[in-house]
């Protein structure tokens, strides 16, 4: 018999855990723990960033189809509570309480729960949203430029600005 153990009444030796395995144990649980929380948070915040792209280029969709086939001129009208209302964007892009008031609304709330807003013209679409910080603004613009395949997102102190110069027929032509 090992001397590791505790004699009981009978005086045979039960097997005990050690302090040595518990503390390894609880190694191992913890580094398990730290590397499923920096996981989740790296997820977290890539599912955040690559829901704002898709927020960004929805907008721009919304904007194209509303204004196809329409005078230019109905462009300057447009705006998030419109496009909701009207059905090119889903309900999602509104909180739920403005729902019912979901026209006359001119901002959006990203997946930050900042605002986005947007400006249409008949030449041009400028969209705007507040980001938590300049690193998560530059990884939207990245992947927003890469989206569109062109230079049309930038970044000034945490907020990103997207504007696209619109063609007659709504469609995206080129950055401005």
């Amino acid at each position: 018999m090992s001397n590791r153990g505790f004699k009981n009444m009978s005086n045979k030796y039960v097997k005990a855990i050690g302090l040595l395995e518990l503390m390894l144990s609880l190694a191992i649980i913890a580094v398990l723990l730290i590397m499923a929380t920096r996981y989740y948070s790296s997820a977290s915040s890539s599912s955040k960033i690559q829901g704002a792209v898709d927020q960004v280029n929805a907008i721009r969709s919304a904007v194209q189809n509303a204004t196809a086939g329409a005078s230019s001129a109905s462009a300057g009208s447009l705006t998030i509570g419109y496009l909701v209302a009207a059905g090119y964007l889903p309900l999602s892009f509104v909180d739920a309480a403005s729902v019912s008031a979901a026209e006359t609304l001119s901002t959006a709330i990203s997946p930050y729960g900042t605002s986005v807003g947007m400006s249409a013209t008949a030449t041009g679409l400028t969209i705007s949203m507040d980001t938590p910080n300049k690193q998560t603004c530059e990884a939207i613009a990245n992947k927003v430029n890469a989206t569109s395949q062109s230079q049309a997102a930038s970044c000034s102190s945490g907020a990103l600005s997207v504007s696209y110069t619109m063609g007659s027929s709504g469609s995206d032509n080129t950055p401005s």
